[in-house]
């Protein structure tokens, strides 16, 4: 349970929502292959699991700054080094 008083409490709801929206239209209007759309959204999916778990018993006043930052940047940041992963990886297989 939360008092949402103004908009403290919902700043991390809304990044999230933006983040997930913007994430979908990325992988809906991008040419990539199926198993490397299904390997971004497994690093997607993890690291949002991973943000809300590392912060569910902090005190979100003490590290509201924090936490919408990871919120936002985090599951890019990992989606991001998945597909250069995969790229690397299907580069060297087909050498």
């Amino acid at each position: 349970m939360a008092f949402a008083h103004g908009e403290d409490v919902l700043v991390p709801f809304v990044i999230q929502f933006g983040s997930v929206v913007l994430f979908t239209a990325i992988l809906l209007l991008s040419r990539l292959a199926y198993a490397t759309k299904a390997w971004m959204s497994l690093a997607y999916i993890l690291t949002v699991l991973l943000v809300w778990a590392m912060f569910i018993n902090v005190p979100f006043r003490e590290s509201a700054d924090v936490f919408n930052l990871l919120v936002g940047v985090a599951p890019f940041a990992a989606t991001l080094a998945v597909y250069c992963l995969v790229n690397f990886f299907n580069k060297r297989i087909r050498k």
